[in-house]
């Protein structure tokens, strides 16, 4: 069944079916590692949904081509407090985030390749040799690629979005795409900065007599082999900046914003606080009442 307006197509299967009534979609994706989830609201009878089909299909088209294929699982159907039911769910297969398992992979690009069950977006390469030996043990996909993939390279970010798996050296803005703030677009939420105290401070101590290797990157310690010494440099250089951008700032537009989890956006228009290259962060696409609104987080780091 499908829901129209003038640029967007929403196909939502199953659960568009009998007396069932669409109200509202609304899903997210964001950096970090979170798997990018949504909330589906329907104006019904709780007893109306099949409760034994937890797999859910979304199909997004707009009119400048843009298409998204979605498909994830239900985790949880409630009413809410205005007599709709709430369809919740997560954008991924199942088994990748719960299904343990064990397995090892000749670095960390053929791990990544393995493990995940989409399209991996990046345009740049690890500085990880290629035979170090990565190695899974009882420890479910989703799982185990965040731990290796903040490790991916320093000043590298990732994101689980709607396209696919997104990596991106939060350093390179070579590639920026555009965004104007006026009639259709607007900060929503105050620029919120944090306080930067002494430069970052890096320690490493090799001990070959034990084959450890352990980093202190400020007041933080990691531990690993030897051989695992670029890796664990690299998570300990990310860890830092994951904790919290150094500003960010939420936008609200009353359209489609073609943009990804990723992307370097410049900010132009009416009081743009900005005079840099910003990092998206999240968004959230809105659908409801025949339009779609975005709200998307861009930051610095």
């Amino acid at each position: 069944m499908a829901e129209n307006s003038r640029v967007f197509e929403v196909f939502i299967d199953p659960y568009l079916k009998g007396n069932v009534v669409f109200k509202e979609l609304s899903i997210l994706e964001s950096l970090f590692g979170s798997l990018p989830s949504g909330t589906l609201l329907l104006s019904t009878d709780r007893d109306e949904i099949d409760l034994t089909n937890r797999n859910i299909s979304i199909k997004l088209l707009h009119n400048d081509g843009t298409e998204f294929n979605l498909k994830g699982y239900v985790y949880d159907i409630q009413n809410n407090v205005r007599g709709e039911v709430a369809v919740k769910f997560t954008l991924s297969n199942l088994d990748f985030v719960s299904l343990s398992g064990s397995g090892q992979y000749q670095g960390i690009d053929d791990a990544i390749t393995e493990l995940y069950p989409g399209e991996v977006i990046k345009d740049f390469t690890s500085n990880l040799t290629s035979n170090l030996s990565m190695n899974r043990v009882l420890t479910p996909p989703y799982h185990y690629l965040k731990k290796i993939l903040r490790g991916y390279k320093k000043n590298s970010v990732y994101g689980f979005g709607f396209r696919g798996l997104i990596i991106r050296d939060f350093k390179d803005k070579t590639k920026q795409k555009e965004l104007v703030v006026g009639k259709d677009v607007s900060l929503i939420e105050d620029i919120k900065s944090r306080v930067i105290h002494d430069s970052d401070k890096e320690e490493i101590i090799q001990d070959e007599l034990t084959n450890i290797s352990n980093v202190t990157y400020n007041t933080e310690l990691f531990t690993a082999d030897n051989e695992y010494l670029d890796l664990i440099q690299n998570y300990a250089h990310n860890n830092n900046f994951y904790k919290e951008p150094l500003s960010e700032g939420m936008f609200s537009a009353s359209q489609f914003l073609n943009l990804d989890v990723g992307d370097f956006v410049g900010v132009s228009g009416n009081d743009n606080p900005y005079d840099e290259s910003l990092l998206l962060i999240q968004r959230q696409l809105v659908y409801k009442s025949q339009n779609i609104t975005t709200l998307i987080k861009l930051g610095t780091f």
